[in-house]
């Protein structure tokens, strides 16, 4: 097996092959460097987060000079909540060569995220240095709000203008610059001229999409048919015992679920202020790794595997899963957030895995979660990201599941609504606290001062501290949002 066949495994998404492939290259010469980082390559796509930045560290002890390493392993740390080793790895990169389109758009985007934007602002000059048509660049810019349709007469907006009236991008870069110039007319309150750009950018997003809500209804159907009162009430014989869990991995997860842009963000830097607890972020573990291993365990595969799973069976999977957690955390937390959103479908299998995790599920008012949706660019393409009315059959979607965990697992979520947690922090933090067990500690209100990573959407609002809206943001768009709104009401 060549390293070329191997990088075309790895290429496809073949991971099983890849790695087959770069650990025979490893056995002819384990000092094989491609291989080495392909391995680690492959790890990092399969989420295994522990292992790449050991592979990549490894990678280094055989060649420490090949700046590419530093940033394979930057992003380990990161996913890996390492943030001080992932700025390290970054600058070492940077000395190897500075003039790196990659190295900089990292170094500006980790400072951007840590709330540097004097500094994430110096390597974007340098990124537009020997790049000065940057669409990255010029959307960080626009991110930290470093740039205005205010400054009209300024030489960047009058370049980007004609960037974008060049047509001549890829569809990403496209999407990216029309959701920048709908953010600047946004600003200026140029309400006409952002809901064109924000319709265009969703139009072109929903051409990377291949499926629709619609396609998902049988699996939730599935879901709800699998984790029916009855088996529910079976899981007191199944599940892993409560103590014997906790004193192999003292790790209680805080699962925080909902829709996306409903203030998951807000809540988990407010409870990261707590000392005993801390963030993986949103992890994919639940909905991949474990996910697979019930089809793994059983041909049914998830959901209706899980009804014939035996009491070891959830033993080793929710040992897996904490293992996770202390390897992103560091271990020296007793309460680690997972706050994936879309783990609000999995609470029945939480509860089955993890009969000690906390699960807090945020509201926000529809209207408002949904045109945040709309008014976003998010990395992944899911059709309910893009479409007023796929957003709003995602809703109706998220609704019925969540209604049925109700019924089912009445006393095993709690609920807090964004608006309470925004008009009454301490009181709502304070509840949530006695919620997981925990006495409330003043820090918990002093995000907006905390220097930490912020690694979401919302890292630029939330270091303006709690924002209270008179008005709604959507109301000037009200009347070009009503397929989306009358699918809400």
């Amino acid at each position: 097996m060549t390293l070329q066949n191997a990088n075309k495994h790895l290429e496809l998404k073949d991971y099983y092959s890849a790695e087959l492939a770069y650990k025979n290259l490893l056995k002819e010469n384990i000092n094989n460097l491609d291989a080495m980082l392909g391995l680690g390559k492959v790890a990092l796509a399969q989420n295994h987060y522990k292992r790449a930045y050991d592979l990549f560290v490894r990678c280094l002890h055989i060649n420490a000079k090949i700046f590419d390493i530093y940033l394979y392993l930057a992003q380990a740390c990161s996913l890996l909540t390492r943030f001080d080793k992932e700025e390290q790895a970054l600058l070492t990169a940077y000395q190897l060569n500075p003039n790196s389109t990659k190295v900089l758009y990292a170094l500006a985007i980790f400072y951007c995220e840590s709330g540097d934007h004097e500094k994430s602002e110096d390597y974007i000059h340098e990124l537009l240095k020997g790049d000065k048509d940057s669409i990255l660049a010029f959307a960080l810019l626009v991110r930290m709000k470093k740039v205005s349709l205010n400054q009209l007469n300024t030489s960047l907006i009058v370049q980007y203008e004609k960037v974008f009236k060049a047509k001549n991008l890829s569809i990403n870069d496209e999407i990216l610059l029309t959701y920048c110039f709908a953010d600047l007319h946004h600003l200026a309150k140029d309400y006409s001229q952002a809901i064109e750009y924000y319709k265009a950018a969703n139009r072109l997003q929903k051409q990377l999409v291949d499926f629709s809500v619609s396609d998902l209804q049988p699996s939730i159907k599935l879901l709800i048919k699998a984790f029916d009162a009855s088996f529910v009430q079976s899981f007191s014989s199944i599940r892993p015992n409560e103590s014997e869990l906790i004193s192999k991995i003292n790790i209680t997860p805080i699962f925080i679920v909902g829709q996306p842009r409903s203030g998951s963000t807000l809540l988990e830097q407010m409870l990261i202020g707590h000392t005993d607890i801390a963030s993986a972020g949103e992890l994919p573990h639940l909905g991949d790794d474990l996910v697979k291993a019930v089809a793994q365990i059983n041909s049914e595969g998830f959901p209706l595997g899980c009804q014939s799973l035996k009491q070891e069976h959830c033993m080793a999977l929710a040992l897996h899963y904490l293992n996770t957690l202390r390897d992103i955390s560091g271990g020296g937390y007793k309460y680690v957030i997972d706050k994936m959103p879309a783990n609000y479908q999995f609470i029945g299998f939480i509860k089955l895995l993890l009969p000690h995790a906390k699960i807090i599920h945020i509201t926000r008012n529809p209207r408002d979660v949904s045109w945040s949706i709309f008014k976003n660019n998010f990395a992944a393409a899911e059709p309910h990201f893009c479409s007023q009315n796929e957003i709003g059959q995602y809703h109706k979607l998220y609704t019925e599941v969540m209604l049925h965990w109700k019924k089912v697992l009445p006393d095993d979520v709690y609920d807090i609504e964004y608006e309470k947690l925004v008009d009454s922090p301490e009181a709502e933090i304070k509840q949530i606290l006695a919620y997981c067990g925990l006495t409330f500690e003043q820090d918990c209100l002093n995000f907006s001062s905390a220097k930490r990573v912020i690694k979401t959407l919302s890292d630029t609002q939330l270091r303006e501290g709690i924002q209270k809206r008179a008005v709604p943001e959507w109301l000037p768009y009200e009347k070009e949002l009503t397929q989306m709104f009358d699918l809400l009401d």
